[in-house]
């Protein structure tokens, strides 16, 4: 998969239903085997607390905490009284969270 899939499935889904765990799992290693940054990615994890997310360069781990994720995107939604389709939203911020993490595991 090279970084988004854009076939109908995908774009539904982007669309329907936010990103489940194993979904965004996917997406990091789809993104680490594309950039062929195997050794700087080695997992996932999932976690609660107060960060959105973390790389930690010694133990090549992405931890991203998706309930606080989820929760701030709504924030965003809410403040700024958007309209359009907030499943959208919340998964574009999921997809920016992991992005930001990515990148700091290519640095």
């Amino acid at each position: 998969m090279l970084f988004i899939d854009l076939t109908n499935m995908f774009y539904r889904n982007l669309h329907t239903h936010i990103l489940s765990l194993n979904e965004i799992e996917e997406y990091i290693f789809n993104i680490r085997d594309y950039l062929e940054i195997e050794d700087s990615i080695m997992d996932v994890e999932f976690v609660t607390g107060n960060d959105l997310g973390s790389y930690s360069f010694e133990t090549g781990i992405i931890k991203l905490n998706p309930d606080l994720l989820k929760q701030e995107a709504n924030r965003i939604w809410e403040e700024n009284k958007l309209t359009g389709n907030k499943i959208l939203f919340i998964n574009l911020n999921i997809l920016e969270a992991i992005f930001h993490e990515v990148v700091h595991a290519i640095q």
